[in-house]
């Protein structure tokens, strides 16, 4: 058998190119209803921009944190309303593609209503419009009105909670049942 070359370039990060990736390691890519494309790298989010060919990076800011710049961007999903859910490993944020404003919802100890840690692993909207953040500690659902945040935690005690509180990944079936892969084992819940 022969094997057929790709002709898309395998590596458009350029250390001194101001308008390539800011880094090559890729988390996640999104695809918007505006046929925008996101890129989650280390170094921060870039949009792909068709008409110059080339990637424009985002600058994401806490608002809640001076001086911390959003990075490590593990996951990206886009909401009914069209903001764009980052997950990075210092929180959750809501990014609003028309506006440009960022909201930043990182880890509070010292808040039962904040997430439950800041190092997100996938967000998640379903069909209810409840947004899901899955966590490297717990799992959590964002009330988008107050800013905060419910969460699940694996409970030994109780057989119907998660399997497990590092969370890898969310889906919703068609009956409206999250189905929460974590490290050690699928959860399943009625919602």
């Amino acid at each position: 058998s022969t094997r057929k070359e790709s002709s898309a370039a395998s590596d458009v990060y350029k250390r001194q190119d101001p308008h390539s990736l800011t880094h090559n390691f890729i988390p996640d890519i999104l695809f918007d209803r505006n046929h925008q494309l996101w890129i989650a790298t280390w170094k921060g989010i870039n949009r792909y921009n068709a008409e110059k060919d080339n990637f424009e990076p985002l600058s994401l800011h806490s608002d809640k944190v001076p001086d911390l710049l959003i990075e490590k961007i593990s996951d990206l999903n886009e909401d009914s309303q069209g903001n764009i859910l980052v997950g990075s490993f210092t929180g959750f944020g809501v990014y609003n593609p028309k506006t440009l404003s960022f909201k930043h919802f990182p880890h509070d100890s010292k808040n039962s209503k904040s997430l439950s840690s800041s190092r997100v692993s996938f967000v998640y909207e379903d069909k209810q419009k409840s947004v899901w953040v899955g966590t490297y500690h717990g799992l959590n659902r964002f009330d988008q009105k107050t800013g905060t945040f419910e969460q699940f935690w694996h409970d030994p005690a109780k057989p119907h909670s998660l399997s497990h509180n590092e969370v890898q990944s969310i889906l919703e079936d068609n009956n409206g049942n999250l189905w929460i892969g974590t490290d050690k084992g699928l959860s399943l819940i009625h919602i």
